[in-house]
């Protein structure tokens, strides 16, 4: 049995939207098809990925690499020119605000290797966790940076923050990996031109703890509708018995 850290995350916000993508196999809002058609340009997902990829390539080469790692990106299978100009021109403004900014710089100057999309796994309670890093520097002496790219905003969440909960997975699979845990983990908001340290330990540990209780409720069939703010942004909406109510915000 295996989950995704991005799975676990969706079932940490609401079980239903979980069993709506993932056991019933619910289109997703953003998918290339259906509704997905019915937007302008490349839905949110893929502009994600673009950016995503545009760092990839880039490494640890700076700003000076960023006009060609856009053109390999724009290229790339799963995006494959789906991006307007206008979108295109978005993710350069957002990455290159990233390349110049005291966090890329300082990763690039204490990293001696920078990789990218580094596949990481854990086993707990005979369930295989598995997600990517987005970025992993490796700082020497076994030390280690992870960042994370999303291409939203910080928001206000009670406990950790989603994004939170899912570098706590990441850090605790690098611990049974590497024997210790990161030395440090930052969230980097592109579009808001915003990055933010996460203390790795204790979002470690709460994340650990999250994921206990989770995957307890999971095995008893819970998939009870979690109302929240982020219904209204929720992937599977369509699909919701509750969708119509309203944006879950009270």
């Amino acid at each position: 049995e295996a989950l995704t850290v991005t799975s676990l995350a969706l079932y940490r916000r609401c079980r239903l939207a979980y069993e709506l993508e993932f056991i019933k196999g619910m289109p997703r809002m953003d998918a290339q098809w259906g509704l997905g058609q019915l937007e302008e340009g490349a839905a949110e997902t893929v502009v994600g990925t673009f950016a995503h990829r545009v760092l990839e390539v880039i490494g640890r080469r700076g700003i000076e690499a960023l006009a060609g790692a856009m053109k390999i990106a724009d290229r790339s299978p799963e995006i494959g020119g789906k991006l307007t100009r206008a979108q295109r021109a978005e993710v350069h403004t957002w990455v290159e605000g990233y390349l110049r900014t005291p966090t890329y710089g300082k990763i690039v100057d204490t990293a001696e290797h920078l990789r990218s999309e580094v596949p990481v796994s854990f086993t707990i309670d005979g369930v295989v966790i598995e997600g990517k890093v987005d970025a992993l520097a490796e700082m020497g002496e076994k030390r280690v940076h992870v960042v994370d790219y999303k291409t939203g905003g910080p928001r206000a969440e009670q406990g950790l923050s989603r994004y939170e909960f899912q570098i706590g997975l990441y850090c605790e699979a690098l611990r049974r990996n590497r024997g210790r845990l990161p030395a440090e983990a930052t969230l980097v908001y592109l579009s808001a031109g915003e990055a933010t340290g996460v203390p790795v330990e204790s979002t470690t540990q709460v994340a650990m703890e999250e994921t206990d209780k989770l995957l307890e409720e999971l095995r008893a069939g819970d998939f009870g509708h979690c109302r929240g703010p982020w219904c209204a942004h929720c992937p599977v909406r369509t699909a919701c018995e509750y969708a119509s109510q309203d944006d879950g915000s009270e």
